[in-house]
């Protein structure tokens, strides 16, 4: 299977951009606590059987321990993988946490999605670069962060240091270790959607 490879020069987008991505987050977080709406969350990776599909179940699984109520789902920036089930060593991590990702199946995000999710979450800097491409608004870019920026630990990190890298070529020491970076950052995600935020 093919592989997109990290863009050179991903690590230019400048830390303001970041930083607003940050804000209107928190806006649209505001609003949601507001309107008392379902919040709708997509991560995104590349083929959608290894890193997406475990953020999307981790983060389900971490919103419902809390008590919140969040739609999840999770899509590919590629065709490699349609239809496919989740890797089998992701899935097995996943099976060892008590979650059942049996019925996933891999599928792939379209621009109709920007509509569909509040929240879009890209695992690595390719798949943010893509995701702001296929943007058609100023307000659909505003929905994509990149997955790891939640994470307190990365505060004030540049985009290329905000990457989960692919394990699809590893072994499962690979998927162990990006499995625990998507997790930190799912747990920081539902901590920051499960406060009531207060307007200035």
């Amino acid at each position: 299977m093919g592989r997109i490879a990290r863009p050179l020069g991903a690590g230019h987008t400048p830390n303001a951009v970041l930083f607003a991505d940050v804000d209107i987050f928190r806006v649209r977080a505001r609003r949601w606590h507001t309107l008392k709406t379902m919040y709708r969350i997509m991560t995104v990776c590349t083929g959608n059987i290894c890193r997406s599909p475990v953020g999307e179940y981790l983060i389900r699984e971490h919103a419902r321990q809390a008590g919140l109520e969040v739609e999840v789902s999770s899509s590919a920036i590629t065709d490699y993988e349609i239809g496919n089930p989740i890797d089998t060593r992701a899935g097995r991590i996943l099976t060892a946490r008590g979650i059942d990702p049996s019925g996933h199946r891999a599928s792939r995000f379209v621009a109709e999605d920007f509509d569909r999710y509040d929240l879009i979450l890209a695992m690595d800097t390719p798949h943010y670069l893509h995701l702001k491409q296929l943007a058609r608004t100023e307000d659909d870019k505003a929905k994509i962060r990149m997955m790891r920026s939640f994470d307190p630990a990365m505060a004030g990190k540049n985009l290329d240091e905000l990457g989960i890298y692919d394990p699809w070529y590893g072994q499962m020491r690979d998927f162990e270790y990006t499995t625990e970076l998507i997790d930190t950052a799912a747990r920081a995600l539902i901590a920051e959607l499960s406060a009531t935020p207060q307007e200035n």
